[in-house]
């Protein structure tokens, strides 16, 4: 399975032009993420379509806050579902909408399950019965409702996990919480959990110990998960500046020759220069980081693991 991540803008024809009449859909954008799923489909995966901004933003990354207390915002974000709904329901490639990444801009969980609500009803009104993601935009798993009482099916909740102890007896703490923070809102809940992304962040001993037993927690409570990220090279200057810092985000990360890696600089590149550099990803050799290929392509052996029959 891979996580697809998504922005509106990607979509839409000069989107800030046309709020005043709707979203004005750019086909190419389509046409692309229809190659994608097809490749998906050749290569026997699944894909989860993963909104990570959505007309007037659900957080901070890309400026300020706009979806939740305006009206405008939140119904181009159902005609941005809804046109989602129309083009992917019957491709089964699909496995689940992921509707709104890291929503913590929300001033607060009703708010957040105010918007949420707009989209599942918008989508289930379709006829579409794919499997919704929910994310908790951190305000905690046990934030989310219970999904029979708002007449939610098919949902799954989800959060993403990038805490920052520095050490693997600071990490066993907190994931002590998590663990029992997790079953005991699951418990209440009753819907299927996916932890969307993660990372321990450090290429250090320690954080892969506790990467590995991530994976482990999630196998034995039977929760769904993803890795971030499936690439992502070292850049020579990130680690030239930060006295020879790496990371282990990345199953590809490990730049074969870094003296080829043509660094985009967006504040100082012409337009063509920047254009070529960027066409240098597409093959900029990189190696995948076996410890952590490792780790989350061992043999399971737990129950949950081994119900599914994987």
């Amino acid at each position: 399975m891979v996580r697809v991540p998504i922005t509106y803008r990607a979509l839409v024809k000069q989107a800030e032009e046309n709020f005043p009449t709707g979203l004005a859909w750019y086909e190419p954008a389509f046409l692309r993420l229809d190659r994608l799923l097809d490749g998906c489909e050749r290569a026997g995966l699944y894909a989860v379509l993963d909104i990570q901004e959505c007309p007037g933003g659900q957080n901070t990354y890309t400026g300020v806050t706009g979806l939740y207390d305006d009206p405008a915002m939140q119904a181009l974000t159902v005609q941005l579902w809804e046109k989602l709904s129309d083009r992917y329901h019957d491709r089964d490639v699909v496995a689940a909408y992921s509707l709104l990444a890291e929503p913590y801009g929300a001033p607060d969980a009703a708010a957040r399950d105010g918007v949420y609500d707009q989209l599942v009803q918008a989508i289930r009104a379709r006829g579409d019965d794919h499997l919704l993601v929910l994310h908790d935009g951190f305000f905690g798993m046990d934030s989310l409702p219970v999904a029979a009482d708002l007449g939610w099916s098919n949902v799954v909740y989800s959060t993403h996990i990038f805490e920052t102890a520095t050490n693997e007896a600071a990490y066993g703490l907190l994931l002590a919480g998590m663990k029992n923070g997790f079953a005991k809102a699951q418990a209440k809940q009753e819907v299927p959990y996916y932890i969307g992304s993660f990372s321990t962040y450090f290429d250090q001993d320690w954080a892969y110990a506790v990467t590995e037993k991530l994976v482990q927690w999630y196998e034995q409570a039977g929760y769904g998960w993803s890795v971030w990220t499936w690439k992502r090279p070292d850049d020579p200057l990130t680690a030239e500046l930060f006295d020879g810092y790496h990371t282990q985000w990345g199953i590809l990360g490990r730049l074969a020759d870094p003296a080829a890696f043509d660094r985009p600089d967006p504040h100082r590149d012409s337009k063509e220069t920047l254009l070529r550099k960027f066409a240098g990803y597409a093959t900029l050799a990189v190696e995948p980081n076996e410890r952590l290929l490792r780790i989350l392509t061992a043999p399971r052996t737990s129950a949950a693991w081994r119900s599914r029959g994987d």
